[in-house]
């Protein structure tokens, strides 16, 4: 099933007691009754659950994989703040070991639900708006292509050789190796070799989401049309080109109506956005790297289907993998 939707979710593999759940809860609101939590399914990566307390709703999001993003994420909503629809941060805090932020609630239904389970949706408008959108992005600019510290400054600036580097240093991974097969990674070795000149211009130096795809992107539909509510998930933002962005949009594209495709590509137009001549390799690159680092991380032996789902992926993408 497209947009990782088989994918296992966090809760699955680290639960956290609802008791504990509910001390944070308590802690960020600093109330002690009338509190209701709900865990929103979905979270690969962290926990959010939705909290009604007197009336009013917020969003708790308890970070599981890395809480140092917490003050990432919290500066990135500062800078985002009326330029694309996301939820706004009230605070950061740490609870017994774990960190949080206590956020606005936004309503909508995830873009991936609404394009699995209703495909009889006019929902167009919705994905062509997410491709729009990326246009704003781009001109939020950076010094220099690069990762985030806390402070949204980089320190240490990309450079042409960090791509092939990082994906030399995941085909030598044991792990991943294991889980491809030897015949497929040298494969997978052979193809990136080839493809390596198509990487993002390192010259591109804006916001880049960096896990842009219908299952972070809440809409919402008023008035018998389907829009963007919010963009949820900002952990792994960077410095960088929008095409990173495109390529996770459209990484399960081939699964799904053309339609989709084409919407998505109408909104990068209509947002100012010129695909170079050459993007449909650059993406396949794109997309071949970020499924290696996420089968590069300790956990994903736990992870069954959601390894099988990247194998099939690279296959597609790459034409090497069966």
């Amino acid at each position: 099933m497209p947009f990782k939707h088989c994918w296992e979710k966090t809760q699955t593999i680290i639960p956290l007691p609802s008791t504990l759940i509910r001390e944070i809860a308590e802690t960020a609101l600093s109330a002690k009754e009338a509190i209701t939590c709900q865990i929103i399914e979905g979270g690969a990566a962290n926990l959010n659950i939705k909290l009604t307390h007197k009336g009013a709703t917020y969003l708790l999001r308890i970070y599981l994989r890395d809480p140092k993003a917490a003050q990432r994420e919290e500066a990135l909503h500062k800078r985002l703040a009326k330029i694309v629809p996301a939820a706004e941060i009230y605070l950061i805090g740490s609870f017994s070991g774990y960190t949080y932020a206590l956020m606005q609630y936004r309503p909508g239904l995830p873009m991936r639900e609404v394009l699995i389970h209703q495909p009889e949706e006019k929902w167009q408008s919705a994905v062509t708006e997410a491709g729009e959108l990326l246009g704003l992005l781009k001109k939020i600019a950076f010094p220099s292509a690069g990762f985030f510290g806390e402070d949204l400054s980089i320190n240490t600036p990309s450079s042409p050789s960090d791509l092939f580097i990082y994906a030399r240093t995941c085909l030598n991974n044991p792990l991943i190796e294991k889980i491809l097969g030897t015949s497929q990674m040298d494969l997978l070795e052979k193809w990136i070799e080839a493809h390596i000149l198509y990487q993002p211009n390192l010259l591109d130096a804006s916001l880049v989401h960096g896990d842009y795809d219908p299952a972070n992107i809440l809409i919402e539909k008023t008035k018998g049309s389907w829009h963007v509510s919010a963009i949820l998930d900002w952990e792994f933002a960077f410095s960088g080109s929008w095409l990173w962005d495109v390529s996770n949009m459209l990484r399960y594209a081939h699964q799904v109506t053309p339609t989709f495709q084409a919407s998505f590509l109408q909104g990068l137009k209509m947002g100012g956005l010129t695909l170079p001549e050459s993007w449909q390799e650059t993406i396949k690159l794109c997309n071949v790297t970020a499924l290696l680092d996420c089968l590069n991380r300790p956990y994903i032996e736990n992870k069954p289907k959601t390894c099988a789902d990247i194998k099939a992926l690279m296959g597609f993408i790459t034409g090497s993998l069966k």
